[in-house]
């Protein structure tokens, strides 16, 4: 994942064990996500959430929330229990909510990006704070782990932002290069 305007930073999804998240961190992953959707298989509960939210803080890297079709309350719910500040709002419903959800917490808004780099755009973006919010733009199929045209892809506006789908070590270098 990319983040504009600052160095390169990086976010592993996905991590199901504190041990992992903790080496992760230490191996210079800035964020840590946890997936709160039932449907994916890398999904965790609350407790294992604690502990590998607890570990990646350990580590020097930023737990991150990861929602799908999550209401606000049970949103709130979750951070609150696992002590996480950073939500990642993927499903329609969970950025439906996105405007009750605390002040306080840092938020990564998805938006899908096709396989030929047009970004589905909706105005939810007017919503947003800049100060604290953050843009994140995936593929179409978000966990697909596939990519989609960055050559074709372009974002031009004021928020800070992170670059998802189909990352791994032998692409990453040529997304920073492309995306600055």
């Amino acid at each position: 994942y990319t983040y504009m305007k600052e160095k390169t930073k990086i976010k592993i999804c996905g991590v199901k064990q504190a041990e992992i998240a903790y080496a992760t961190a230490k191996a210079g992953a800035d964020f840590i996500g946890l997936i709160f959707a039932p449907a994916s298989q890398r999904a965790v509960n609350v407790q294992a959430a604690q502990e590998i939210a607890h570990a990646a803080g350990e580590g020097g890297a930023i737990p991150v929330a990861v929602f799908t079709e999550a209401s606000a309350a049970s949103m709130l719910h979750i951070c609150t229990v696992t002590n996480i500040q950073w939500v990642q709002l993927h499903g329609e419903h969970a950025r439906e909510q996105q405007h009750l959800l605390a002040n306080s917490l840092q938020r990564i808004y998805v938006y899908g990006v096709s396989p030929r780099g047009v970004v589905s755009a909706d105005d939810t973006v007017k919503q947003l704070d800049i100060k604290r919010d953050y843009l994140m733009f995936d593929n179409m199929q978000a966990g697909s782990g596939k990519t989609f045209a960055w050559e074709n892809f372009s974002y031009q506006g004021d928020f800070p932002w992170f670059l998802s789908g189909g990352l791994n070590a032998g692409n990453v270098k040529t997304a920073i290069e492309k995306l600055h």
